[in-house]
């Protein structure tokens, strides 16, 4: 059972006494689960001139929000060193509940790069954070800034969601310096 957090209102009151209806009282009740998952309890209710408690079994599921991603990989194809390339990364609240995110390179760090990072590809997203209403989508535009050296680079996109999993999207760019060879074959130099 997840810790709960059970509000009653009226928390007490007064029964009359029955009529031809017999007697009611509504009371409505709020739960607030602090973790997701299943969760069940009981709720007595204690009353004068009565021998036992009445009990009331309160159960549900307390759900994250959900969001599904329309692409399921970034490619920025072939990037020329010191260019920029920008991707569209949507997705969308498939939740009823409000979805808090944001967005961020998965951690890559390989622990072997002496490299100056102005050499490699950085990327930048916009927007970085936000909260997605039930049924909303977001475009997040994903910025590849290659650096002055080539590399091929396979990382991930990370989508924190405050209250749910992290979701991944993979990324990958090929990041070269563009080079021009002549086949001195094939080149006509005319009469000389």
């Amino acid at each position: 059972s997840n810790a709960l957090a059970i509000v009653p209102t009226p928390a007490e009151g007064t029964l009359a006494p029955s009529g031809d209806d017999g007697a009611r009282a509504v009371v409505d009740v709020s739960v607030t689960a602090t973790e997701l998952g299943p969760f069940s309890t009981t709720v007595h209710y204690k009353a004068t001139d009565v021998v036992r408690p009445l009990s009331v079994r309160i159960s549900g599921v307390a759900i994250g929000p959900e969001i599904s991603i329309l692409t399921p990989q970034l490619n920025f194809g072939i990037v020329r060193a010191g260019d920029q390339v920008a991707r569209k990364l949507p997705f969308t609240n498939v939740s009823p509940i409000p979805a808090e995110w944001e967005v961020c390179l998965a951690d890559t760090a390989d622990g072997n790069d002496d490299s100056d990072s102005s050499s490699r590809a950085q990327f930048s997203f916009h927007p970085q954070s936000g909260t997605l209403a039930p049924g909303g989508k977001v475009n997040i535009i994903v910025t590849c800034h290659a650096g002055s050296q080539p590399e091929i680079v396979r990382n991930s996109v990370q989508i924190r969601l405050k209250g749910s999993r992290t979701r991944y999207v993979r990324q990958r760019a090929d990041i070269q310096q563009l080079k021009c060879f002549l086949d001195r074959s094939n080149l006509r130099l005319g009469n000389s």
